[in-house]
């Protein structure tokens, strides 16, 4: 094997992080409505935890959809499943001290 090029990738700047989480939490917002009737709401502090929680100065935003998944998209799916969360409900994602972000 022969390596015939170099990519070099810039560390993303907040701007561009909170971009690729905003397009993840509109298809995830869309995805919810779509199929369940729900209206997800993402407190602006919210949005911001989960920009510094997904992003590392190591791996960029690899983290950002697993971040995703554990703060939001598991509670909401497992509040559906319990019957607790119906069509027509607006669950709210917001900060909540250190220990990160939940759902109201």
């Amino acid at each position: 094997n022969r390596i015939d090029e170099q990519i070099v990738f810039r560390r993303l700047a907040s701007g561009d992080v909170r971009t690729v989480l905003d397009r993840q939490l509109a298809a995830l917002e869309e995805d919810l409505q779509a199929r369940s009737g729900i209206t997800l709401v993402v407190e602006p502090e919210a949005r911001e935890w989960l920009a510094e929680e997904g992003n590392s100065p190591e791996y960029g935003i690899r983290e950002l959809g697993r971040a995703i998944d554990r703060w939001i998209r598991g509670p909401v799916s497992e509040r559906i499943a319990a019957g607790k969360l119906e069509p027509g409900g607006r669950p709210v994602v917001a900060r909540k001290g250190p220990e990160g972000i939940v759902l109201e």
